[in-house]
């Protein structure tokens, strides 16, 4: 190997006008380094080699130059010319095919690499080819040296995940990152991160003596490969190191050094088959593989032996002292039936022992209402959104509207503390102000300037039955709005819980409160059916808000469901009222529902709550179904869930 580092900076030291070439054509670099194995073998002098560069034509002088210069590197570099007498005997075999010339190479105790299926390497490649891939990108910022990196071994992340670290990390970082929705994962960035950093330190070697040897650590070291100076890559680095401290960094820079290591390493610089596997490893010179259309010597080995007064067949012999499998074939035609023959085999294949049923549970959680109310209407839901969590929520404008409307209100009630001070009318005048602000601050969650107007018209059309109604609780009987958008914080049993109510009343006069959650949905209209939800555990909101307040200390006596929906709607408050041994149930009111409850009622339900988080948290789920009705049209997941309705919700279609 130090004859083919030596024959590579004297290579990329040649050039018409003294200008430096490319020192990246490793299959030449190889063939120039064995025939200068070969004239070592056959004692050519220097006086010869210096008789050839002046007299022979042009391709035989420039090779002899090179070779020329190899000599004196390695001299200065104190490394002997070659490590080993090489036979001047080759060995030549011709086979048919490659299944043959695989076989003659295999018995003869080599490890070869073969187009197609017939591939032997040894082991660890994957592990091997991410190292130099690194090697490549530190370089010249390889694009698709950094992608083959970053999905091989050790990293091995997904082609999907490899191309949004490309883009969000090395193109156009701030505008990419803002007009996509998709995210790199945790685990994705971390790897960018390992990858720029052993990136950085590879580059940050260029200036050391041991360059080459650093840089290769580097990458070894974020690559898992602690043993590597113990194989012939370590030895590589230091005889490549060595050479190339012997001539002027300009004409061979580091990242030109970096980018030859890289090829003649991950090529095999001894072979001569044009078509490699990736990512195998170099082997010794020690066998050589050629086709019908195989690659030409270094130079016209009958010239070179003229130019130095040598017997062309003991040259021949001296360069081909190897063992040489020549297949009669070309390339395409060999790789061809290489891959019908391989084609024609038959593969066993036997189904994977099925792993054992085990219940699947959820980590330790937060819960909330909206979670439970999930989990009651979807398992299957839940499982996506709270165990999987693979897609961000993008919005809808469903959801603009319900949080424009509730910004509109807590800023009106946040000033409207007692409604019965204010004019009706003026509070209406703030809470249209408010409306408008608020949804022109979510312009861009809808999608059409028609959605948008008809969405604020809604808005404005329910503010004036707000309004309306809660006027007339103000006359009926006077409050004061003690709270908005309280977030309340509680435990019960083994497990957290946390909310957010969007007003809380207390009566001027005294007595229980009342707490009311803002619901931009279908409001139920039978109130006996939805407590009998609330006490099996179906419905969280109000059971769940009511226990919080009670827990606090607070005696709660309603709790309901403002709908901010439609103002055609019928219903469009669903009450329940806590009525206790001896008081009478408030009379109905237009446009209300309200059911009487008693407070076993609302412990009962805090107690399905609760068994429906052990089930979740402790005993958990082997399967999580879809619901009997589950809202699939608004779903994330409705494409990934096999057993959704077919008919989904239409925008505009009542």
């Amino acid at each position: 190997m130090a004859r083919f580092w030596a024959v590579a900076a004297a290579w990329a030291c040649e050039g018409a006008g003294g200008r430096p070439q490319p020192a990246v054509d490793v299959a030449t670099i190889g063939r120039l380094a064995r025939l200068g194995d070969a004239l070592d073998a056959l004692a050519v002098a220097d006086g010869d080699l210096a008789r050839a560069v002046a007299d022979a034509g042009p391709g035989v002088s420039l090779a002899a130059r090179i070779l020329y210069g190899a000599r004196q590197r390695l001299r200065a570099a104190g490394l002997p010319a070659q490590s080993a007498t090489i036979p001047t005997d080759g060995v030549r075999l011709e086979v048919p095919d490659l299944a043959t010339a695989h076989g003659r190479l295999r018995g003869s105790g080599l490890l070869v690499c073969l187009p197609s299926g017939f591939v032997l390497a040894r082991p660890g490649p994957g592990r091997l080819s991410t190292m130099l891939h690194l090697l490549r990108v530190a370089a010249n910022g390889d694009r698709e040296a950094y992608r083959l990196a970053v999905t091989a071994q050790p990293f091995g992340l997904d082609p999907a995940q490899a191309a949004l670290i490309a883009e969000a990390g090395r193109t156009r970082p701030a505008a990419h990152a803002s007009a996509s929705r998709l995210r790199p994962s945790s685990e994705a960035r971390e790897t960018a991160v390992r990858v720029e950093e052993a990136i950085a330190a590879i580059r940050s070697a260029a200036g050391r003596p041991d360059a080459l040897r650093t840089a290769v650590s580097y990458a070894a070291c974020t690559c898992g490969w602690m043993d590597w100076a113990h194989t012939p890559l370590g030895a590589w680095a230091e005889l490549a190191d060595a050479v190339w401290e012997t001539i002027d960094r300009t004409l061979l820079p580091a990242g030109a050094r970096l980018i030859l290591f890289a090829h003649a390493c991950d090529e095999r610089v001894w072979a001569d088959v044009p078509c490699a596997a990736e990512g195998t490893v170099p082997l010794e010179d020690s066998a050589g593989l050629f086709f019908a259309d195989g690659c030409a010597p270094a130079c016209d080995l009958a010239l070179f032996a003229d130019a130095l007064g040598l017997d062309e067949a003991l040259l021949g012999g001296a360069y081909g002292g190897r063992l040489t499998v020549h297949v009669t074939a070309s390339v395409a035609d060999a790789t061809a039936a290489a891959a019908l023959a391989g084609n024609g085999a038959r593969v066993t294949r036997t189904w994977p022992v099925p792993e054992t049923p085990q219940p699947l549970t959820a980590p330790a959680m937060t819960f909330s209402a909206s979670r439970l109310n999930t989990h009651a209407q979807c398992p299957r839901r839940w499982f996506y959104e709270y165990l999987c969590d693979v897609l961000p929520d993008p919005g809808s404008p469903a959801a603009a509207y319900g949080q424009a409307m509730h910004a509109a209100l807590e800023a009106v009630h946040r000033d409207v503390r007692i409604p019965s001070r204010h004019a009706a009318a003026d509070i209406l005048l703030r809470l249209d102000s408010e409306i408008q602000q608020a949804f022109a601050q979510r312009r861009d969650a809808f999608p059409s300037a028609l959605e948008y107007a008809v969405s604020v018209v809604k808005a404005r059309r329910m503010a004036e039955q707000y309004v309306r109604w809660l006027a007339a609780e103000a006359a009926r009987r006077p409050v004061e709005i003690a709270g908005v958008e309280v977030v309340q914080r509680a435990r019960f049993g083994d497990h957290e819980f946390v909310g957010v109510i969007d007003r809380i009343d207390r009566p001027l006069g005294g007595g229980p409160t009342c707490i009311y959650d803002y619901k931009t949905g279908r409001i139920e209209g039978d109130a006996e059916a939805y407590l009998e939800r609330v006490r099996q555990g179906t419905e969280a909101q109000l059971p769940l808000y009511y226990a919080m307040r009670t827990a606090a200390g607070e005696r709660v006596g309603r709790v309901a469901l403002v709908s901010l929906r439609e103002p055609k709607d019928e219903v469009w408050l669903l009450a329940l009222d806590v009525v206790r041994e001896g008081e009478e149930h408030a009379p109905a009111v237009e446009g209300v529902v309200a059911v009487p409850c008693n407070e076993r009622d609302l412990e009962i339900a805090l107690s399905a709550l609760l068994e429906t988080c052990d089930t979740l948290t402790k005993r958990g789920y082997e399967r999580f179904v879809a619901g009997a009705s589950p809202p699939c049209g608004h779903c994330l997941y409705n494409r990934a869930c096999r057993e959704r309705p077919i008919d989904t919700e239409r925008i505009f279609a009542r």
